[in-house]
């Protein structure tokens, strides 16, 4: 008997398009570490902070007003104005 029982299997066929994918992941880091470091290279010349930080902060809120906007709700810092006139308009009868 000169066969074993088991044999080892090679490593799983990928894809092209897995392969694709993996290869665009890689240069998406790629291109993410280099503007972070332009980014903090031409502000230290500059002398003001990073525009990442900043950047990325503003497309957040832009995109939280836009899920707002979608699903048509009220913006939280709006106050309706007969709620404040009847809190703090004084009652006619005296009371407090």
């Amino acid at each position: 008997m000169d066969t074993a029982p088991f044999q080892a299997a090679g490593p799983p066929e990928t894809g092209l398009w897995e392969r694709l994918v993996a290869v665009l992941r890689g240069l998406w880091a790629v291109v993410a570490f280099l503007w972070a470091w332009i980014d903090e290279q031409v502000t230290a010349l500059a002398g003001i902070a990073p525009l990442s930080p900043r950047l990325r902060a503003a497309g957040e809120a832009i995109a939280v007003q836009y899920r707002l906007g979608r699903v048509g709700s009220a913006d939280p810092n709006v106050i309706d104005a007969e709620v404040v006139e009847d809190v703090f308009t004084p009652d006619p009868q005296g009371g407090s």
